[in-house]
C-alpha cells in the first residue's frame, strides 16, 4: 500500500545487491525458516529451508509483514544478529550468516493478525522508518512523474483521486 516493498527493493536494486524476499503470516512456523526433516535412503536428514540459504549466502533479505508472525519465528531472526550470528539446526549442526547478509523487515502498525514487536526486536535493526500514503496532491505529483507523459494528466489526477478516496 505505502511502498515499503518497493523502497526495499530499490535500496537493494541501488546496492547491486542479490535479493529474495518472505512473506510472514501469522501460520509462518520457525520451521519455514529453518530446516525440515526428510527421508533419505531410509534415514532422517535435516534439509536446510531457502531463508537458510540466503542468510548464507550473504543475500538481501526482505521479509514483509514481519510483525504478524510470532514471536518464536522471530527468535529465529534475532540468533542471527546476536554476537555469534548463527543458529544450530535440530541435528546440532550450525548456520553461520555471511558477512554481507542484510535483512530489511516490513510491517503494518496495526490491523488483523498483527502483534506488538518487543522492544529487543525493535532494538536489533538499525533503523526503523514508517511511512503513510503520501497527500494527494504529492501522489498525483509522484505519478506524472512515474509516467512521464505516457498518460493522460487527467487520467493521473483520477487515478491519485481514486486511491485517496479508497484510503
Amino acid at each position: 500500500g505505502t511502498g515499503k516493498s518497493a523502497l526495499a527493493r530499490t535500496v537493494a536494486h541501488l546496492w547491486n545487491l542479490n535479493t529474495v524476499e518472505f512473506a510472514f503470516t501469522g501460520e509462518t512456523a520457525k520451521s519455514d525458516l529453518t530446516a525440515v526433516r526428510q527421508l533419505h535412503q531410509g534415514s532422517t536428514q535435516w534439509s536446510a529451508q531457502a531463508f537458510l540459504e540466503a542468510v548464507q549466502s550473504g543475500y538481501l533479505i526482505i521479509i514483509n509483514e514481519y510483525n504478524t508472525a510470532y514471536p518464536d519465528v522471530h527468535s529465529v531472526i534475532n540468533g542471527l544478529f546476536d554476537k555469534a550470528g548463527l543458529i544450530t539446526l535440530p541435528d546440532g549442526s550450525e548456520i553461520r550468516a555471511h558477512h554481507d547478509f542484510r535483512l530489511i523487515a516490513t510491517g503494518f502498525p496495526d490491523g488483523p493478525g498483527v502483534k506488538p514487536l518487543n522492544e529487543g526486536v525493535e532494538n536489533r535493526f538499525g533503523a526503523i522508518i514508517a511511512l503513510n500514503y503520501p497527500p494527494y496532491e504529492e501522489e498525483r505529483s509522484i505519478l506524472e512523474f512515474v509516467a512521464e507523459g505516457r498518460m493522460e494528466r487527467a487520467s493521473l489526477k483520477g487515478i491519485a483521486e481514486l486511491a485517496s478516496i479508497s484510503r
